[in-house]
C-alpha cells in the first residue's frame, strides 16, 4: 500500500505531527482516524471524534474529498475545515471563547481539522435532557452574553443552537464555526442566531422566565431593543418553526412573540 502523502495548511508544528503519525501508519486519513480516536460522530459528511496527540486528547475532524473540483477547492484553503481553522484565530483574537484550532492538514481523500479538546464540557442540550440546566439561571445568562459579545465584535454564529455551545466551569465555547461570518452593514444575521437559539428552547419546553434570563442579559449587553429584536427575528423563527414541525411534529411552546 502507498504512503498517503499530507500537506499542512495551517498550523505547522502540530500539522506536522499529525502528518506524520497518518504517513507512517500507511493507512487512508479517514482509515487512521477511525482506528485511533474516539469516534463521536461517524456520518457521510464527516468523521468527528478525540484523539490522543503530543500527550494530550485533541478534537479531530474529518472531511472527506468528494470530488477532484473540491480537492481543488480544499487545496485553495477554502473548505470547511481550513474555513473554521481560521475563524477560530479572529474569534479568540477578539477575546471569544472557542476552542483553539491546532491544524488543519490535507490529504488526498480529505482534510482534517485538528482543535483543542475542552475537558468535561458538555452541550447545552446534553444538560437540558440530562435535567442539569433547567434551573441554572447563570447557564441562559452566559449563551445571551456570550452571544452578545460574538454579536458587538461583529460576527455571527450562523448555527447558534444549543448542541454547539458547550458549557464548562461555568463559561460558553462555541463550536461548529464553518458558518460564523462578519455582518453585512444591516446585521441581519444576527437575529438568526438568537432564531436559532429559541428554536431550541421553546422545542425543550424551556420555562419563559428561564428564557428570558437569555435574552434580557443579551439586550443588556448589546443595547437593542426587545421590541426590535423581537421584530426584526420573528419572521426568522416563524420560517425555522414551520420546517421543525414538518419534520418533528407539534412539540413544546413558544417563548417568542407571545401575547401577554
Amino acid at each position: 500500500m502507498s504512503v498517503e502523502r499530507l500537506q499542512v495548511l495551517a498550523g505547522e508544528s502540530w500539522g506536522h505531527t499529525l502528518s506524520v503519525q497518518i504517513e507512517q501508519s500507511s493507512l487512508r486519513a479517514d482509515a487512521w482516524a477511525r482506528r485511533n480516536m474516539k469516534v463521536i460522530k461517524d456520518a457521510p459528511g464527516g468523521l468527528v471524534g478525540l484523539v490522543d496527540l503530543n500527550g494530550q486528547s485533541c478534537y479531530l475532524k474529518y472531511y472527506p474529498i468528494q470530488s477532484w473540483q473540491q480537492r481543488l477547492w480544499f487545496k485553495a484553503g477554502l473548505g470547511r475545515g481550513s474555513k473554521s481553522y481560521a475563524k477560530a484565530r479572529v474569534l479568540l483574537s477578539s477575546d471569544i471563547l472557542v476552542p483553539r484550532p491546532y491544524a488543519c492538514v490535507l490529504a488526498k481523500s480529505g482534510i482534517l481539522l485538528l482543535t483543542e479538546a475542552i475537558p468535561q464540557a458538555v452541550d447545552l442540550q446534553t444538560l437540558w435532557e440530562q435535567g442539569l440546566a433547567g434551573l441554572d439561571a447563570p447557564c441562559w445568562e452566559k449563551a445571551g452574553l456570550s452571544l452578545a459579545k460574538l454579536h458587538n465584535a461583529g460576527f455571527f454564529h450562523g448555527d447558534f443552537k444549543w448542541s454547539n455551545l458547550l458549557l464548562v466551569d461555568g463559561e460558553i465555547y462555541m463550536v461548529d464555526l464553518e458558518a460564523v461570518g462578519e455582518f453585512n452593514p444591516s446585521g441581519k444575521r444576527r437575529y438568526r442566531d438568537i432564531a436559532r437559539f429559541t428554536l431550541n428552547a421553546e422545542d425543550m419546553g424551556a420555562p419563559l422566565d428561564s428564557y428570558q434570563l437569555f435574552l434580557q442579559a443579551y439586550l443588556n449587553a448589546t443595547g437593542h431593543q426587545e421590541q426590535e429584536v423581537t421584530r426584526l427575528t420573528l419572521p426568522i423563527l416563524n420560517r425555522l418553526r414551520a420546517r421543525h414541525i414538518k419534520k418533528y411534529g407539534e412539540r413544546g411552546h413558544p417563548l417568542m412573540g407571545i401575547s401577554p
